[in-house]
């Protein structure tokens, strides 16, 4: 689903692929493979994984579960009502 509305064509835009060269080697650029699992989680990695703003023994409270939480229904309602607009 994040696919069909992000990238319908599979192909990395170019842009993307400029901003996370910033600090990383080999960023994901080129085309997204339906068959291609690691690759797909690599990229959503690069788009909201973890930048290093945690320290690796940092104790995260209750608090940033919840906003969490609480992003994710937004995004789940965003993606939901892009995807119902979108013509098939």
């Amino acid at each position: 689903m994040v696919w069909d509305s992000e990238i319908p064509d599979r192909k990395i835009p170019a842009d993307w692929t400029f901003k996370w060269q910033d600090g990383n080697a080999d960023p994901p650029a080129g085309t997204i493979s339906p068959d291609d699992v690691g690759r797909q989680l690599r990229l959503l990695n690069f788009g909201i994984g973890d930048f290093g703003v945690h320290l690796g023994n940092e104790i995260l409270g209750v608090g940033f579960g919840i906003v969490v939480a609480l992003l994710l229904i937004e995004v789940f309602e965003h993606l939901t009502n892009d995807l119902a607009s979108t013509p098939t």
